[in-house]
């Protein structure tokens, strides 16, 4: 493959994240969420899954994202009141973090967010079409490791 393809696959990578998120973002708005931005999704998403206290470890590990990246998006949602910090009683080097009652009030038109930029993501795209794309991703991202 020539260098000038290759440069487009990485261009266009960073254009679709880069997409993705803007509708994330204006869909937000649209539905009167404000202080959350698309990359609080996953961090938002495991919580509302989980249904129970996190440690800031459990979010690093589903995220996959850098420690220091999930404590400053931590900070944000805490600045905006969706989360809130519990230190655990036995042992102070842990610290829970827990959904608000703010946050659970977005529950629903935040999952309706993620339905809707799924839909938009993968509209038009087969199942083989994914699984090839997700084992050419998986071997992309293993190379930065």
């Amino acid at each position: 493959m020539d260098k000038c393809k290759r440069h487009t696959i990485i261009n266009l990578i960073g254009k679709i994240k880069d997409d993705t998120n803007s509708y994330m973002d204006n869909s937000a708005k649209e539905k009167g969420i404000t202080g959350i931005l698309a990359a609080h999704g996953s961090i938002l998403g495991f919580m509302f899954y989980k249904r129970i206290p996190v440690t800031i470890s459990e979010i690093v590990e589903s995220s996959k994202r850098v420690k220091s990246t999930v404590t400053i998006m931590l900070k944000t949602l805490e600045k905006h009141g969706y989360v809130k910090r519990m230190q655990c009683s036995e042992d102070r080097r842990v610290t829970y973090i827990s959904l608000t009652q703010k946050a659970l009030d977005i529950e629903k038109e935040f999952n309706e967010i993620a339905i809707n930029v799924t839909d938009v993501f993968y509209k038009d795209i087969t199942e083989e079409e994914i699984n090839n794309l997700l084992e050419i991703l998986e071997k992309i991202n293993s190379n930065f490791k």
